[in-house]
């Protein structure tokens, strides 16, 4: 018995041993971690789920919930839509439900035979309609039907009265009816899977409580209760703006065509299970992926979103000051945590449903795990765990704002160099960080290889991108110019890339692509918020006084954190240390920066440099409040004056942009050109114009015009370029005067005795019966009347493919020479002569094939005269080496055989062109024998 017992009580004693193991917090988060994994594995497959939704007239889809928003991607507010689900809803058992009646919209329920609620025929039922559902499968039509909203949001879909009103779960829906008992099992998975992720929100609230008691000291420090209060301010300041910014009609209507629309329908797609989509991704899918994830778990608002973000923005006050602090000091890092929460640009960029609303704080947090990496990678026995998280928040980082992914060969470089003594161990951390950066980047890159069965890593804009800020009509501000216009049909038909065309444009003219880049480099330096999808000044200071209140601005956060780089770089020499943090700072931010300067730039590309500048730019503050407290007036000197020229310099930036970019002004019509002196009215004239040259069909046709100014234009007049074959129009491209050759110069600001290059862009139709040739006119009119001020014929445009005749078997070979052209052969059809020519130089005219017949004798019996191609294709079109077809009617003769002979003369002065035949002798009267042939 006393063994026993003896055995029992050191049994206990282990358990009470082991228990405060089990209580520990990283067993706790373990657990916390190990239940959502398995909420996550038990979780039914959705698959299969959801309702058969008719969106219009386009073909039938599956949505696994139910809802229209009016940022769909399909939806226009201003337009009528109307979609309607059907399938079936899975009770478990027979009870009441009730479900909640869309307001704003006109809408329809029907389950099974009880009409739920009807809004379509202009009642009014209340805001919650019942209907008594039986055990099984309960057919449902559900439709929504919407005028369009001039202003306001509109969000409606199949919701219940549950915990609250919430969307009709896809685990309820089917587009058909199957088993019961796979109903059923569904069910049952999904309540463990949604208990199991209860369990794991406790142990995380647990193990978050943990932690705190565990740091309970610390947290009533000085610093943690200072910063509390700083990122409770920053995060009070931020919601004071979402309030004006929600008090806005029209504030959660995202507009269409920009980035904030794509990736707010991408993210309710994803809810519905149709996102990602079955092709390559063309823009970053992290910020789809964000939203639809928050909008899965929560609900689908947008006020959620701003909020997170808005979150994140507070709390990246924190990180803003661990990196300050261990780069500089502790006061430099109170001043830039300080910065960072009244930053304004950070507060209405998190307030967007872009990308560089989660930047700054991805930024922030990737510039500290490097700088920890680098400490810890420096001591005598590194730890994996920190450059393990820094390449998962990098490759998570990439898949919102791929220009990231820059700083992976600068991480893994560094990470070498700061175990110089050990290379086993730095090449070790660097190969860490390339594993843990490539684990949210491969599911991406495994995608877009199913899509396309090409290696695509994250994005394919890339190429577009860069050639919207870098081809020969750029001023660096993504313009959809002409040049872009030409080269959208270019890729698009398969002809060329846009990163071969943006080689070809810098390497056509590189003093110009230098200057570019200048300006680019200028804009991106200056203080101006270049707006592009969202505008700080019209969306952020005209609706909240409090942006406007604040008063730092990017120039004045820029000179400060030029001057603060200085300072930093200068003190930080003694200290290998701090050298290698604050060079960490500029090498992201000159990457960064680099980046977009590269490509294109707007204001809110910027926001990835906003930490960096924060930080840097509360070192000469701090310098300066150091030497106010120390009478130290010549240090107080110092840095002002450093602030004060980093200043002036941000200040002369715009002057740069301006002036480094000329208008579309030439001296002279270049010799390239066709000049001309054709008056057009109201003070405008036509110098000059490029040859037309030829074009395939599909393919666009540049038209550069050359206009002069003979007297101050007093408005903006319209231009129109239009093709015709015969009496038939072709193309047609419309344009102000003046805004074909970047940057724009509209008519109403030309001076006299200026000569403006213009370019018009159209777009031929692939279907164009090639060869063929095409007049072009050039009209000058007033857009408000249609008045027309003045026109003139710029000549003919050829549409060819260029390719080479191939005679047929039943060809008769001549290979004599009409003109400049070969006639390769010739064939008689039915009562047609087919000509196949070979084109050669140009020809001297507009030239008219005859045909002649005579009998036996000799005698002429009757001739036929035709244009090339019955007119549609001149001789002054043709181009080198290629063949033409070329059919003509016989003269209408009796069936018979007769010698023919054939010659071509130009249409304006009658005089035939000289013919050679395959022996080299010129031919008498320009007659070329055929030899005699049978007509039918």
């Amino acid at each position: 018995m006393r063994a026993v017992a003896a055995r029992r009580a050191g049994e206990a004693l282990k358990t009470s041993e082991y228990l405060p193991l089990l209580l520990r917090p990283r067993s706790i988060l373990a657990l916390a971690v190990f239940c959502f994994c398995l909420s996550w594995a038990v979780a039914p497959s959705l698959a299969g789920h959801g309702l058969r939704a008719l969106y219009g007239d386009e073909p039938p889809v599956i949505d696994r919930v139910v809802f229209l928003t009016s940022n769909d991607l399909g939806f226009q507010p201003e337009v009528k839509a109307s979609v309607r689900w059907t399938g079936f809803l899975y009770q478990p058992r027979a009870g009441h439900v009730e479900f909640a009646v869309p307001a704003g919209v006109q809408s329809r329920l029907v389950v099974g035979e009880n009409i739920v609620f009807d809004q379509l025929n202009g009642t009014a039922p209340p805001a919650w309609a019942g209907v008594h559902l039986v055990a099984g499968f309960n057919p449902i039509e559900f439709v929504l039907a919407t005028d369009g909203v001039a202003a306001g949001y509109m969000q409606a879909g199949l919701e219940w009265r549950g915990l609250g009103r919430t969307l009709v779960p896809a685990v309820y829906l089917y587009p058909d009816i199957i088993s019961a008992t796979q109903a059923e099992r569904a069910l049952q998975a999904a309540w463990v899977s949604a208990a199991l992720g209860l369990v794991a929100c406790g142990l995380a609230c647990w193990w978050a409580g943990a932690v705190l008691w565990a740091m309970r000291r610390r947290l009533w420090s000085r610093t943690a209760l200072g910063l509390s209060a700083l990122v409770a301010f920053a995060f009070l300041l931020r919601l004071v703006f979402l309030f004006d910014y929600a008090a806005q009609p029209a504030a959660d209507v995202l507009s269409g065509g920009t980035d904030h629309r794509g990736y707010q329908g991408a993210a309710l797609d994803y809810v519905r299970g149709r996102w990602p989509p079955p092709k390559p991704f063309y823009v970053q899918p992290g910020m789809s992926l964000f939203l639809g994830v928050l909008y899965a778990s929560v609900a689908p608002s947008l006020r959620l979103v701003q909020l997170v973000q808005m979150l994140l923005g507070a709390f990246t006050v924190l990180v803003v000051f661990e990196i300050t602090r261990r780069a500089f000091d502790d006061q430099t890092a109170w001043l830039a945590a300080g910065l960072w929460a009244f930053f304004p640009l950070s507060i209405f960029y998190e307030a967007q449903l872009t990308t560089h609303g989660l930047e700054p704080a991805l930024g922030a947090l990737l510039l500290l795990l490097w700088i920890v990496a680098l400490q810890i990678q420096a001591a005598v026995i590194p730890r994996y765990s920190v450059v393990f998280m820094l390449g998962l928040a990098l490759g998570v980082s990439a898949l919102i704002r791929p220009t990231f992914l820059i700083l992976a060969p600068l991480m893994f470089a560094s990470l070498l160099l700061a175990r110089a003594a050990s290379w086993r161990a730095g090449l070790a951390a660097g190969m860490l960080l390339a594993v843990a950066t490539c684990i949210p980047i491969a599911p991406v890159t495994w995608h877009n290889y199913q899509a396309n069965g090409q290696f695509q890593l994250l994005t394919s804009n890339s190429a577009v991108t860069f050639y919207l800020g870098n081809n020969r009509d750029s001023t660096g501000l993504a313009e959809y110019s002409p040049a872009f216009n030409a080269a959208h049909y270019l890729v698009g038909g398969g002809k060329s890339t846009y990163m071969a065309l943006a080689a070809q444009d810098i390497r056509g003219d590189p003093v110009r692509w230098v200057r570019l880049m200048v300006r680019k480099t200028a804009l991106y330096f200056g203080n101006a918020e270049l707006p592009n999808n969202v505008d700080f000044y019209r969306e952020g200071v005209a609706i909240s006084a409090l942006l406007g209140w604040l008063p730092l601005r990017f120039g004045a956060m820029l000179a400060l954190a030029s001057a603060g780089l200085w300072f930093a770089l200068r003190h930080a020499a003694g200290s290998a240390s701090a050298w290698r943090m604050r060079l960490v700072l500029l090498v992201y931010a000159l990457t960064q920066a680099g980046v977009v300067i590269v490509y294109h730039v707007f204001g809110r590309l910027r926001a990835p440099i906003y930490p960096v500048l924060a930080i840097l730019g509360a070192v000469p503050l701090s310098i300066m409040l150091s030497a106010m407290r120390q009478r130290n007036w010549r240090s107080l000197l110092v840095a002002g004056g450093l602030v004060f020229v980093a200043g002036a310099g941000v200040a002369v930036m715009p002057v740069i942009a301006e002036g480094v970019m000329t208008a579309p002004l030439v001296a002279a019509v270049p010799a390239t050109a066709r000049a001309v002196n054709t008056p057009m009215g109201e003070g405008i004239g036509l110098a000059g114009y490029e040859p037309l040259l030829a074009v395939a069909p599909g393919d666009p046709l540049l038209v550069t015009l050359y206009w002069r100014c003979d007297q101050k234009v007093t408005q903006d007049f319209y231009s129109t370029v239009q093709l015709f074959s015969g009496e038939r129009k072709i193309a047609q491209a419309d344009q102000p005067l003046g805004t074909g050759s970047f940057p724009d110069l509209p008519s109403s600001a030309w001076q006299p005795g200026q000569l403006v290059k213009d370019t018009v862009v159209l777009q031929l139709p692939s279907t164009a019966d090639a060869p063929l040739s095409l007049s072009a006119l050039l009209i000058v009119y007033e857009r408000s009347t249609g008045r027309r001020i003045g026109d003139t014929v710029l000549g003919l445009v050829p549409v060819t493919a260029r390719a080479a005749s191939v005679l047929p078997a039943s060809a008769i070979v001549s290979g004599a020479r009409v003109g400049t052209a070969v006639l390769q052969g010739y064939e008689i059809v039915g009562r047609e002569l087919v000509l196949y020519w070979e084109a050669g130089a140009q020809m001297d005219g507009d030239g008219v094939v005859f045909i002649h017949l005579f009998d036996a004798q000799e005698n002429f019996v009757a001739g036929a005269d035709g244009r090339p191609r019955d007119g549609s294709y001149s001789t002054l079109a043709w181009q080198l080496h290629e063949g033409i077809i070329d059919a003509h009617r016989l003269p209408d003769v009796p069936a018979g055989n007769y010698h023919v002979k054939i010659g071509m003369y130009d249409a304006v002065t009658r005089v035939r062109f000289d013919v050679v035949d395959t022996g080299g002798r010129t031919a008498p009267d320009g007659l070329l024998p055929l030899g005699v042939v049978a007509v039918p």
